[in-house]
């Protein structure tokens, strides 16, 4: 196990305390994020997408890879640039804060309004009676564990 640092091969970007989350392999390319923006690795590059909106998360659904940005949405990572998702009122202006595969649909947590599906270009509220528990806490993480349960991480 070696360690390499990439931050030689990101020119023209002056970091002050920029700090990375995630890390996603997608169609031969090395993606990862930070709250600003979203890094593409392929063959010795990077490629610096500026996003406009907070990165929050991000996640491989359906081949496509989809961006949460903060309360602007959800955006899928096509040719170098964020297109925003169709349809997708029930989420306007709530802070999405992770996202999980969950039976072949994309479960959507947000800060502090619940949980939202995704399926297809459709997205509408989850487990109604499950959602009104869930916007009692601040929601911080979701994981997909099995085929019948999901871990939330909350702050309290």
């Amino acid at each position: 196990l070696k360690y390499n640092s990439l931050t030689n091969l990101i020119k023209a970007r002056q970091f002050t305390s920029e700090e990375f989350w995630e890390i996603l392999s997608f169609k031969d390319e090395i993606i990862f994020r930070s709250f600003a923006a979203i890094y593409i690795y392929n063959n010795g590059q990077i490629e610096v997408i500026e996003s406009g909106p907070t990165v929050s998360d991000m996640i491989v659904f359906g081949n496509k890879l989809i961006v949460a940005g903060g309360n602007k949405g959800l955006f899928e990572l096509t040719e170098k640039k964020l297109k925003p998702l169709k349809n997708q009122s029930l989420l306007k202006g709530k802070t999405i804060i992770d996202m999980t595969v969950w039976e072949d649909k994309l479960l959507i947590g947000t800060k502090l309004h619940g949980c939202f599906i995704m399926e297809g270009n459709n997205i509408y509220s989850w487990k109604p009676e499950l959602n009104e528990e869930l916007k009692t806490q601040q929601i911080n993480k979701i994981l997909s564990y099995n085929k019948n349960q999901i871990a939330f991480g909350m702050s309290c």
